[in-house]
């Protein structure tokens, strides 16, 4: 591996990181917001909560994956450009379609991960979540709600 790929590498690998953290931290923030009223009307305790989302992470991250990979191949590109990278490669004699193929096999081992993510981790986590979803929170929204039901008699009003 030449010293350019690992370069390269090494750019859109931070950026990446950077970038999946980012979107974890933004998906598990939505999420609470979203369930905070269920947590609170039902009685899971906190420990049920925090494996709730141990089990969310696999899913989020399977979710932010492709457009992680998008978002940190062109940013890199882009600052790539700016500090006029491009213009020296390109000087140097290394063609575009040689800097394109570091994207283009990066994109395929990270969709090739993803696949494996998926298949392993992310279905057995979401399974997980499943099941403290059914045992603590669905069963007593249901309930709930049947206390919240009123009976109307039509020959009252």
């Amino acid at each position: 591996m030449s010293l350019l790929n690992r370069y390269i590498i090494k750019k859109i690998l931070s950026k990446y990181l950077f970038l999946i953290v980012g979107f974890l931290i933004l998906f598990l923030i939505v999420d609470i917001i979203e369930n905070i009223d269920t947590f609170s009307e039902s009685e899971i305790s906190k420990s049920q909560i925090f494996y709730y989302y141990i089990y969310s992470i696999p899913w989020f991250v399977s979710i932010a994956l492709p457009m992680t990979t998008l978002l940190s191949t062109i940013f890199t590109i882009g600052e790539l450009q700016k500090h006029h990278e491009l213009t020296a490669l390109k000087a140097s004699g290394i063609s575009l379609k040689k800097l394109s193929f570091i994207f283009i096999i990066f994109g395929i081992l990270i969709s090739c991960g993803s696949f494996l993510f998926d298949n392993t981790l992310v279905s057995s986590s979401i399974k997980k979540r499943g099941e403290i979803t059914n045992k603590y929170l669905k069963n007593k929204n249901k309930s709930q709600q049947i206390k919240k039901f009123h009976l109307v008699d039509s020959d009252s009003g």
